[in-house]
C-alpha cells in the first residue's frame, strides 16, 4: 500500500462538483476559480487515478464507468474531510438562523435527514421551514421571505441560480395485479400535469414506439394523490420519480417493465434556488453544503 496519496483533494473537490452540478461553470462559481482550473484539476485528477473519468466531447458532460464509481466514493471522502473541517473549527461555530423553503413531497422523503444531518455538523443552526408549491418557493425567494427554496427544476428557474443536489429519472408505475404492461399499449396514464416536461416526453415516446396517442386520463395536484390513483388500479400506470417512488410506493405497486423498447429516461434534478448573483451569508452557505450529505442514500 502507498504512503501517499496519490491525487490533490481539491482536484477531487472540482471533479465532484462538476459531476454533482453537471457543468464545469457552476464548478468554477462554487469554488471561485476559472473554468479552466477546473477541468485541468479534473484532468490532474486523472493522470494521477491512471483512467478517464469524463467523455470528453465538447458541449457534454458525461462521466465514465469508472467516473460513476470515483463520484460515489468522493461524496464519502469529502464528507468525511468536511466532518474533520467542523471538529477542527468548532470554536468558529456557524451560527444563525436560516429560512428554507421546500415543496411537500420533498420534504416527506428528505427533511427529517436534513434537519439530522444538520443537527449533527450545525448545531448552533436554527431551520426555518416553509412549506409550498414551485411557484410560491419563486415567490418567496423574489420577496425574500425565505433565503433558499428546495425543488425540482420541473418548472422555469432559469430567473434564479440553481445548483444541483442529485438527479434521477421520472418512471412508470403501476399495480402488480392489473395488466398494464407497456406491450399490452395501456391507453391512459395520471400525471401531475397533463402538459408537463415529463408527461409530454412520455407522450413522444408512446408515440414513436406504437404508433398511437395517449392519454392523460386524470391530473393529480401532488404525487401523493398521484400515487393514490395508481394504487386504485382505474387509471391506468402513473409518472413519478424514482426517489420518491422507492420511498412511498408499497410492495403492491411496481415499475412498468420496459425493457422490450428501450429505456425511458426522463431525467429530473432536485436542488437549490437563490437569487441570481448573490453571495449568501455563511449560514446560509454553511446549510446548503451540507445539504449534498443529507439527500445521499
Amino acid at each position: 500500500m502507498k504512503e501517499t496519496i496519490p491525487f490533490n483533494v481539491n482536484h477531487l473537490k472540482f471533479f465532484f462538483d462538476a459531476a454533482s452540478l453537471g457543468s464545469v461553470s457552476k464548478a468554477a462559481k462554487k469554488n471561485l476559480v476559472s473554468q479552466s482550473a477546473i477541468s485541468q484539476g479534473i484532468k490532474n485528477l486523472e493522470l494521477a487515478l491512471n483512467c478517464e473519468l469524463l467523455n470528453h466531447k465538447k458541449s457534454k458532460f458525461h462521466l465514465t464507468h469508472k467516473g460513476e464509481k470515483v463520484l460515489r466514493e468522493a461524496k464519502s471522502i469529502l464528507q468525511s474531510l468536511y466532518f474533520l473541517q467542523r471538529k477542527v473549527e468548532a470554536e468558529d461555530e456557524i451560527v444563525g438562523d436560516v429560512s428554507i423553503g421546500i415543496t411537500n413531497s420533498l420534504a416527506l422523503v428528505y427533511l427529517s435527514k436534513i434537519y439530522a444531518k444538520t443537527q449533527e455538523l450545525l448545531p448552533s443552526l436554527k431551520i426555518h421551514v416553509n412549506f409550498g408549491n414551485s411557484e410560491q418557493l419563486k415567490f418567496w425567494i423574489e420577496t425574500k421571505k425565505i433565503d433558499f427554496a428546495i425543488l425540482m427544476n420541473d418548472s422555469d428557474v432559469s430567473d434564479f441560480d440553481f445548483r444541483k443536489i442529485v438527479s434521477g429519472y421520472y418512471k412508470l408505475y403501476h399495480v402488480i395485479n392489473h395488466d398494464h404492461s407497456f406491450d399490452c399499449g395501456f391507453s391512459s396514464v395520471v400525471s401531475t400535469s397533463k402538459n408537463s416536461r415529463e408527461a409530454d416526453q412520455l407522450q413522444k415516446y408512446y408515440k414513436n414506439m406504437l404508433s398511437k396517442d395517449i392519454e392523460v386520463k386524470c391530473l393529480a395536484p401532488t404525487w401523493e394523490v398521484l400515487l393514490g390513483l395508481i394504487d386504485s388500479g382505474e387509471f391506468g400506470p402513473g409518472l413519478l420519480p424514482d426517489f420518491f417512488a422507492k420511498h412511498s410506493c408499497g410492495p403492491q405497486i411496481r415499475e412498468v417493465d420496459m425493457s422490450s423498447h428501450g429505456s425511458l429516461n426522463i431525467p429530473y434534478e432536485i436542488g437549490t434556488i437563490v437569487q441570481k448573483n448573490m453571495r449568501s451569508p455563511a449560514c446560509v452557505r454553511g446549510l446548503e453544503n451540507i445539504l449534498p450529505f443529507a439527500f445521499e442514500e
